[in-house]
């Protein structure tokens, strides 16, 4: 608790680049990639909801979009979490 956690989404997956803070599995501009998306949010109740909303903008129908979180706890160490790659669509 007290955590707070940062939530990424860029335009290209990374197949994994070993950091001090865990691997870094979405490219970052360094990588080649762009950031569309960031969310940060503190830790309530052991869970941590970010909530995007997506503009409307026809381009990004299609697109995949590779997200991956940064945790940083209270009196810890920053870590990256797990990457999700998702694909935005007209569904919902």
């Amino acid at each position: 608790l007290g955590s707070s956690t940062l939530l990424v989404g860029y335009d290209l997956p990374n197949p994994g680049v070993a950091t001090s803070r865990g691997e870094l599995l979405v490219s970052t501009p360094p990588y080649g990639g762009t950031k569309l998306f960031t969310s940060t949010v503190v830790v309530t109740d052991l869970v941590a909801l970010h909530e995007i909303a997506l503009p409307i903008d026809a381009s990004l129908v299609g697109k995949t979009i590779s997200f991956q979180g940064l945790v940083t706890p209270s009196g810890g160490t920053d870590y990256y979490t797990n990457a999700l790659d998702v694909l935005l669509s007209t569904w919902e």
